[in-house]
């Protein structure tokens, strides 16, 4: 078993009213509840080991509480699809099976649906949606599960790759050589989402997958992030000695005095060790 150390955090900014991003950190673990039986055990309940990790970020889109609520359906029905419906990978599993990718566009796809119905039936929250960047852990395996333009990062030996693939129309013009890299985020194309889960007819779920080695970092974060935060600035953190908490802490702090006009939410993971 290995060792992790996580944390995440959210926070408003400087300029909006409400948080509208949601993140979440949770362990998988399978366990069963004794009712009756002829035996003494310690405790009504038995756990086996952990069976994964989950992380998400997730940032609502559609103004008011409405981007807040989407956000977090979104994660909620995720969580739902996982603990009830999908094919859990475990530990010794050589590749994914056809079941378990599949299951993960299922969970977005459900989540889509769920988020979409709750928007018909509540004309106040017309348009909403949410973007969604979850990574699974099942060591030593990621699975990144990723739909908008809330990015997954992973650091190997000090050198940051970037997962995900904004989703959004300013990168689309940057991938057909339109808009050269440093016009992007400027460009009124820049955040302009072309796959969101709720608001768009059909998310495009893509599925990345890393392995992990020791020392490894993940973080996922919103674009209240990436829009103050350079690649080159969030490596020289990930490769620093500081904690996940301490690095979450510095990235909201200078996202907030670069002028903090967008939610910001960080989640992180450092692969330590051996338990």
């Amino acid at each position: 078993m290995v060792d992790f150390d996580f944390f995440g955090a959210s926070d408003v900014g400087k300029e909006r009213e409400t948080n509208q991003d949601q993140f979440l950190i949770a362990q998988l673990h399978k366990f069963m509840r004794v009712e009756r039986s002829s035996i003494e055990f310690g405790n009504c309940e038995i756990g086996g080991e952990p069976m994964g990790t989950l992380m998400f970020v997730a940032d609502g889109i559609g103004g008011g509480p409405a981007g807040d609520i989407a956000s977090r359906m979104a994660i909620e029905e995720i969580c739902r699809f996982v603990l009830n419906s999908m094919h859990w990978l475990h530990l010794d599993d050589p590749s994914p099976p056809k079941s378990f990718v599949n299951d993960l566009i299922t969970a977005i796809d459900r989540s889509h649906q769920v988020v979409r119905k709750n928007a018909q039936n509540h004309a106040e929250r017309a348009g909403m949606g949410t973007t969604l960047t979850l990574a699974y852990i099942v060591w030593p395996n990621l699975y990144v599960v990723h739909v908008g333009d809330s990015r997954c990062y992973h650091l190997h030996q000090d050198k940051l790759i970037r997962i995900t693939t904004d989703q959004t129309i300013g990168q689309s013009l940057y991938d057909q050589g339109i808009l050269k890299s440093d016009q992007v985020e400027n460009s009124r194309f820049g955040h302009v989402l072309w796959s969101c889960i709720g608001a768009t007819d059909d998310p495009t779920a893509v599925i990345y997958q890393r392995e992990l080695t020791l020392g490894d970092v993940v973080l996922l974060c919103s674009d209240g992030v990436t829009k103050y935060l350079s690649d080159d600035q969030l490596n020289g953190l990930m490769s620093s000695s500081l904690s996940c908490s301490e690095i979450c802490d510095t990235v909201i702090k200078r996202c907030n005095d670069a002028g903090g006009s967008d939610n910001i939410s960080i989640v992180m993971t450092r692969c330590l060790g051996p338990k």
